[in-house]
C-alpha cells in the first residue's frame, strides 16, 4: 500500500501543475459529455500518495471515479523539515 501524504507539503514542477491540470480537465469534460457531472457532483480535495519506487500519485475523486497521475522522482520533493 502506498503511503499517502499531505500535497500540502510537496513541491512540485510547473510541468506538474500543468500536465496534472490539463488532465483533469479532461476527465472532467470527458464525465461532463457523459452527463455523469451536474451541480451537486461532488469532487474530493487533490491527495497524494508516495510509492515504495519514490513515484509520487496525485489523486481526486470525482462523481466515484478515482482520477490519479503518476510522477518520477526529479519533479517533485518534500521540503527537509517535513
Amino acid at each position: 500500500m502506498n503511503k499517502e501524504i499531505n500535497l500540502d507539503e510537496v513541491v512540485i514542477t510547473p510541468a506538474i501543475l500543468f500536465a496534472w491540470s490539463a488532465h483533469c480537465r479532461k476527465i472532467v469534460q470527458e464525465l461532463g459529455e457523459k452527463g455523469l457531472l451536474n451541480r451537486n457532483t461532488v469532487i474530493s480535495e487533490e491527495k497524494a500518495e508516495l510509492g515504495p519506487n519514490g513515484v509520487l500519485v496525485i489523486f481526486i475523486f470525482i462523481a466515484g471515479k478515482r482520477v490519479e497521475m503518476a510522477f518520477p522522482q526529479g519533479q517533485w520533493q518534500m521540503p527537509k523539515n517535513n
